[in-house]
């Protein structure tokens, strides 16, 4: 299960630090003897639960065949190993509009549009002329008037 632990470093310890507590399925890759010494090593607390939401399966499940479906279009492109391309698949998932909420879900939960990388290195209009404070009351202007979403 060296897939799990690379992953963990490269997309959880690197970027956010370690955690204290990491809450996963039952799933056998966190389950094994291998992983779990990685954790506690590292002194992470590691909780198996078992989530259970019939509600819900649906959404998971359509969201899992979007991703699932990003990867293999990657993998038949790229030829590389499908967990150094699931950030750009998420990443994509997360700033594409879904159709059930029109809205991408970066936005829901930022708040705001998200910024592509190419506009750090080739900035737009936008960019050049942002001013933060204008930029704070339009927001706050925006949010008093607009619809809950």
């Amino acid at each position: 299960m060296e897939w799990v632990k690379k992953f963990l470093w490269k997309s959880v310890i690197c970027r956010f630090g370690f955690p204290h507590t990491l809450i996963v399925d039952n799933g056998s890759h966190f389950a094994s003897t291998n992983v779990c010494e990685f954790f506690q090593s590292h002194g992470i607390r590691l909780i198996f639960t078992y989530i259970e939401h019939p509600q819900s399966n649906g959404q998971v499940e359509a969201a899992k065949k979007v991703v699932l479906y990003g990867i293999k279009k990657q993998l038949e492109k790229t030829w590389t190993s499908w967990i150094d391309e699931l950030p750009r698949i998420l990443w994509s998932y997360y700033t594409t509009p879904h159709s059930s909420i029109h809205e991408p879900l970066f936005t829901l939960v930022y708040e705001a549009d998200a910024m592509i990388l190419i506009e750090i290195v080739e900035p737009t209009f936008q960019v050049d002329f942002f001013n933060e404070e204008r930029s704070d009351n339009d927001q706050r202007a925006y949010l008093d008037t607009t619809k809950e979403v």
